[in-house]
């Protein structure tokens, strides 16, 4: 029994300077191996560092995850349409994990290509909502929604600046 104890919690703080620039991008790699290894997903090894991606395989499906971008590629045999590639774009760790559990899982944040008779990909943009796509500041670190940011530092990726934190100045 803990009565007349007290209870103590102390929050670290850090600053920028002590995060990595993978610690910005909105995928985990190791986050993503445990949660692949324990739905039964394979890992695919001696893939290229450039860009940072993680594989997985599973039944046939393959699954691909750009780290820096939170985007999700998944490679199947659609029952009606044949092979197919779908697409999710700016997705979060949450749902990076129902893409696990239901690769054709439609987010609204992306497109897909099915096999034409022609061998031409026929590509389908899903319909998204400019509210959905988030980033992190590279200064102050908050999630925010793309408008926060000018279309200049959209373009910088991992060290992109919201604009308050550009009126700030530089650090």
């Amino acid at each position: 029994m803990l009565s007349g104890l007290a209870v103590v919690q102390q929050q670290v703080v850090r600053d920028a300077s002590s995060r990595t620039e993978a610690s910005y991008w909105p995928l985990n790699e190791s986050e993503l191996d445990y949660i692949g290894d324990t739905r039964g997903w394979a890992k695919i090894e001696g893939l290229p560092t450039q860009p940072p991606m993680a594989s997985y395989k599973n039944d046939g499906v393959r699954l691909n995850f750009w780290l820096s971008t939170g985007t999700v590629g998944s490679y199947l045999d659609h029952p009606r349409q044949g092979k197919t590639q779908l697409f999710r774009r700016s997705l979060s760790m949450s749902e990076a994990i129902g893409v696990f559990d239901n690769p054709r899982k439609h987010t609204g944040k992306g497109y897909h290509t099915t096999s034409e008779s022609n061998g031409q990909g026929k590509k389908r943009k899903a319909e998204e909502s400019p509210a959905t796509h988030m980033r992190t500041c590279a200064r102050c670190g908050q999630s925010k929604s793309k408008d926060k940011f000018s279309n200049n530092q959209r373009h910088k990726g991992a060290s992109a600046k919201c604009k308050a934190c550009v009126l700030l100045g530089s650090w």
